[in-house]
Parts: structure tokens; sequence; C-alpha cells
């Protein structure tokens, strides 16, 4: 699940390389020991989890400068960072009870110090990682802390000293060792190391090679074959940048040879990528935050999301698959696809996968459990893989390598965490957060759509320079509460504010998988990007429907209402996409495409009179369609 916004990490230096996989090899051994096969308290694993983060970010992280004198200045500024880093952990330990008890009552100035310099190190390493929005909003956060009550009206705060800011974040129940941190050692490293081991055993390779054999040989068949695998991807992957690179770099170039205009092959990919971060069983990190906040076991919500995802990606299915007959597009040539024989002797690869799955509903034990069961499957996999078949050294340095990988994914994915941290911690402190879900219920007036669309527009604000679990959990602690006071449901309230912390990654200026996108095709990012929103249309709606009305959700009034609407929901996306493409056998009138959009927003509304009218229309305003069609091919014989 590596974090969108990051940039490139590596280490160039041999030694300095070794030493980071040492580093990394030993962090998450120790993470299994102690989180599957030993549980250790809260108050140990989440210091050194936090100095674990810091430590792999400032060896893998590239350093600021090219002049040697920066580069020397920032290595010792590194170094005595880390040092602190590391001396704040050892000092938890010395004093762990007097230091979980001394939470709200007092504090000592070595707490105000080394929570100073983990601040520091947090906002440093994030600058690096995750770039400088992440840092600003944090940055803000405390400034609003320290100097909020000058401030005037609603958004006056009491008093709060540095010290009394520092300190609070340096405790557990918020700030640098919170339940988000918890979350983000407890959940999101263990499944990043089970994708690690599956891009290992070339699982992403089998991905691409069975959605070639599903859609290869149909019409428009690469763009077909970029929404199967970016979707299975997806679900290793868990970012929408990543799956666009892993999977773009093979379907952008084909799509484009088959004759797809490049910048609708790149908004292809992009949007077929960005859905993995809502595919079920493995969603984005924020999936977990979640599930924590929520307090709806992960599994649940895992379920909750199916019929959405799947709407989301049938809809981009019709939509391509029109455009590929409005172009006369053709198949994949047959002999780049493999056989069904050549697949299912691999099929062994999506083990860890179905053990997820199992595990996390039918039957419904942790996420940890079946990541831990994954793990197994993966390493045995590994071993056995005649394509990655080793002796036992190579093969355990194979090993190494993915958590040298999962390491670094985590630095990033921790910087954003720990961020995102402090500014919860600011929003607990000043009480700010209630402040803004009161001003959302005003602005709203009591109107659930009209919240809704304040909330999207704050969760796709928030997302266009933060990673997704960032924007996901600044919002959620901010219009959650808003949201289930007019009556929506917990899952689905949730929901709605981790897809548009996704789709952010689509919505123009700032649109991440549209950039990657654009950057493989070489097409303008902008461009890429309002195609993507063009395409991916439904998955902007979806949201609204599902929050309105929650029989899309399976948890919440079981299968029967949730399968009849995800029968209609499809039957409309077919709407929206022939007003959305403006084809279907031959050229749609822009009366008709007006109307299809009406059709199929009305067929996408769960409730049963919606779904009625709409059927009506669609199905007048298609006859309509054929009949005119009909009309010109006579025409044009005379």
């Amino acid at each position: 699940m590596k974090n969108a916004t990051m940039p490139k990490t590596g280490v160039d230096n041999p030694k300095l390389l070794l030493l980071a996989k040492c580093v990394a090899a030993a962090g998450i051994l120790y993470h299994i020991y102690s989180l599957m096969i030993r549980a250790t308290s809260p108050g140990y694993i989440r210091p050194i989890h936090v100095c674990f983060l810091v430590i792999m970010a400032y060896l893998v992280a590239p350093k600021p400068g090219k002049k040697k004198g920066t580069i020397l200045f920032w290595w010792i500024a590194d170094t005595v960072l880390v040092c602190g880093v590391i001396a704040s952990t050892v000092y938890i330990f010395i004093d762990q009870q007097s230091w979980m008890m001394r939470y709200a009552i007092s504090s000592t100035d070595l707490d105000f110090f080394f929570s100073t310099v983990t601040a520091i190190a947090i906002l440093v390493m994030a600058q690096r990682l995750v770039g400088w929005p992440m840092v600003l909003l944090a940055g803000a956060a405390m400034v609003y802390c320290l100097f909020g009550h000058y401030l005037s009206g609603s958004f006056r705060i009491l008093q709060i000293t540095p010290r009394k800011m520092m300190t609070t974040m340096y405790f557990m129940q918020d700030g640098f060792f919170s339940s988000l941190i918890g979350v983000c050692l407890s959940y999101v490293l263990p499944f990043v190391f089970v994708g690690k081991l599956m891009e290992l055993c070339g699982t992403g390779d089998y991905f691409t090679e069975l959605a070639a054999k599903l859609t290869g040989r149909s019409r428009g068949g690469p763009a077909k074959v970029a929404i199967v695998s970016s979707a299975l991807f997806g679900t290793v992957s868990g970012a929408g940048t990543a799956n666009v690179v892993a999977t773009g770099t093979f379907t952008i170039p084909l799509m484009k040879r088959i004759g797809y205009p490049s910048h609708f092959a790149a908004a292809v990919e992009a949007v077929a990528s960005t859905g993995g971060q809502i595919m079920p069983p493995i969603m984005a990190s924020a999936a977990f935050l979640a599930a924590d906040l929520s307090g709806i076991p992960y599994g649940q919500l895992a379920i909750a999301a199916v019929i959405p995802a799947l709407i989301y990606y049938v809809s981009l299915y019709f939509s391509i698959d029109l455009e590929a007959g409005r172009l006369s597009l053709k198949a994949m040539d047959a002999d780049d696809i493999v056989s069904w024989g050549a697949l299912l002797k691999r099929a062994y690869l999506l083990l860890p996968l179905a053990i997820i799955i199992v595990v996390l509903t039918v039957l419904q034990q942790s996420p940890l459990k079946g990541a831990f069961y994954a793990m197994i499957c993966g390493c045995v996999i590994y071993f056995i893989n005649p394509k990655t078949r080793k002796s036992l050294k190579e093969g355990l340095m194979g090993i190494v390598d993915a958590m040298y990988q999962c390491a670094s994914a985590m630095a990033g994915i921790g910087a954003a965490f720990l961020c995102a941290s402090i500014v919860v911690a600011v929003l607990n402190m000043t009480g700010i957060a209630v402040k803004f879900s009161s001003a959302i219920l005003q602005v709203g007036q009591g109107s659930v759509l009209l919240s809704l669309i304040l909330t999207a527009a704050i969760v796709t604000v928030l997302g266009m320079g933060l990673p997704v679990a960032a924007s996901y959990v600044i919002a959620a602690s901010v219009c959650v509460n808003s949201l289930l006071k007019l009556g929506i449901p917990m899952a689905a309230a949730h929901l709605f504010i981790l897809h548009f912390a996704s789709l952010s990654a689509l919505t123009p200026p700032v649109c991440l998988s549209a950039y990657a996108a654009a950057g493989i095709s070489g097409d303008s990012p902008m461009k890429v990007g309002f195609t993507s929103v063009r395409i991916g249309l439904v998955a902007f709606l979806l949201p609204f429907f599902f929050a309105i009305n929650p029989d899309m959700l399976v948890i919440i009034n079981g299968a029967g209402p949730a399968l009849r609407t995800c029968v209609t929901a499809l039957i409309g996306c077919a709407g929206i996409s022939f007003a959305t493409i403006g084809w279907y056998r031959h050229s749609v009138s822009v009366i008709s495409r007006v109307v299809f959009l009406i059709g199929g927003l009305l067929m996408i509304d769960p409730s049963l009179a919606t779904d009625v009218a709409g059927l009506g229309v669609l199905t007048v305003t298609m006859l309509v369609h054929l009949l005119t069609g009909r009309r010109k091919r006579a025409a044009e014989k005379v």
C-alpha cells in the first residue's frame, strides 16, 4: 500500500543498502513476532514502530541538495534526529509506568524535549517522503493550536502552551502513539508485506495474463485487460499511483497500439487503478482506519464495499466497450494470450488472496490472522514456484528484499499516518472537529444531499495534496458526526469519505493517478484528468446513492435488497455510459444522451420507485435510438 504521493525511494550506496536491509528485516520480524506470535503491549510496540519508521525513512529517503556540504549537513542532522528518536524510545521503556500515568496530569522536561525532537523528525521525514502539503497541514494545525486563542468568534480556543501541546502528542491517547499508529502497525504493515511477497512470487504478472485471457479477445481487449488486471493488482497494492505504474506500463502502450486515443488509454488506466483502493479484500490503508474509527470489523466493511466496487468497475467496462465499438477497435492478438492450461498450473499464486478472503469473510477472524496465514503461504509459494525457486540462501535473500521493499513503503505510509495523527491530536485538543461538524450541519441546513456535497468537497480538497489515509482520517474526524446526525448509517458514512479520498487522485487540478498515467502515455495530465472524470462519472455519483439509501451495502439491510440494487444499478451504469461515450451501434444524439443520463441516475438510486421510472426512461430512449438508427441506415441504402 505504498503511498500515492511518495517519491521513489532507494539506497545507492551498497553498504548503506545492506544496513537498510538489515534494519528492515529486523523490524519486520519483530513486528511479526510481537503481533502474531507473542502479543506485546501497545505501550511498547507503538514507540518501537515509530522509531522503526523514522530509521527507515532516513535510510531510504533522498537527501536534499546536490552539493557535498549540503548533503553532509543533512546527514549530520539526520543522524542527530534519529539518535534523538532512539533515545526517546529508550526513555519511554525505562520510565514506562510513570510515562503512561503522566498523561493529562503532569509532564517532565524530558517529556517536552523528546516530544519536540520526535515532532521535528516526523515533519522532516514527511517532507521528503510525502511532500510539503502534509507537512504544511500538520504545521498549520500546530500553529492554530498555539495561537488560536487570539482569534475571535466560533474558532477561538482556550490558550494551549507549547509544552502542553507537545507533551499531549507524546503520550498514548493522542499524537505520535495513538490508535492511528496502532492501525498502521497492526493492519497496514502486515498487508503491505503480504503484497510484497505476492509481487515477489510473480502474482502481478499472473494477474495481467489472467486478465488478458478473460477479456483480451473481445473488442478493445487491452483496455479491458487494464480494468481486470488493475482491479486484481489493486487488491495487492492498494495504492492508485503504484497500481498505474505497475500495470499501466503494459496496458497503456497496448491500448494505444490497437487504436485507443492516448489520453483515453491513460484515463482508463488511471480510473481502473484508483478503483484498487476500494476493491476488497485488501483495500487502501485508509480502510483499516475506517474499521478502527467506525468500530465495524474490517471483514464486514470489506463485504459492504463489494457491490460499490463491482458497480465501479462494470461502469468503466461499459464505457471502454462502447468506445471500442465507436472506434471499431479489434481484440488482442491470440499470440499475446496464454492458454488456460498454463494459467491453471499457476493458480496457486492466488492462494494468499484466497486465504485472506476466507479468514475475513467465512471464518470472520481478524485481518491480522488473515495476513499471518497469507504470509506463510506466500513464503511457501516463493520457494516452490518454478519461476522463483532458488537455493535456500538466494531464497532467503529474496524474502529479505521483500522485507526491505515493505519497510521502504511503510516509511512513506508511516510519515503520512504520523502527520495525520498530529492533526487529529490538535482537533481533539482544541475541539475544532465538533465546530466543523456543526458548521456542516448549519450550512447544509439539515439537507442530507447538501451536507454530503459539502463533505465530498472537503475530502476532495484534502485529497488533492494529501495521501488517501491522511485525507480520510482528517475528513472523518471532522465530518462523520454531522453525517451520523443526519441519519446516515456508520458504514455508509465512512465508506462515503473513503471513496472520495480515493477519487481525489482523479480530480483535476491535482490528480496523481492521472499524472502517473499521463507520464506513461505522453499526454497532458489535465486532459487525462478530465477524461478520467468523464469515463469514471459513476464512481463520483455512487457514494451519494449508497449514503442516502444504503440498500447497496450488504451489511445494512441484507443480501436481498443489495442484490436488487446491484442489478438495477448495473443497468443504470449502461445508461450513463451511453450518455458519456455517446455511442451504441451508432452515434447517440445530444437529447438522447441527456435522457440516458437521467434514466441511468434513476436506476442507480436504490429506491424501487426510481428504479421503475428509470427503467421506463431507458427503455423508451433506447427504442427511439434504435429506430432512429434503422431509419438512417435505410436512408443511406436508398
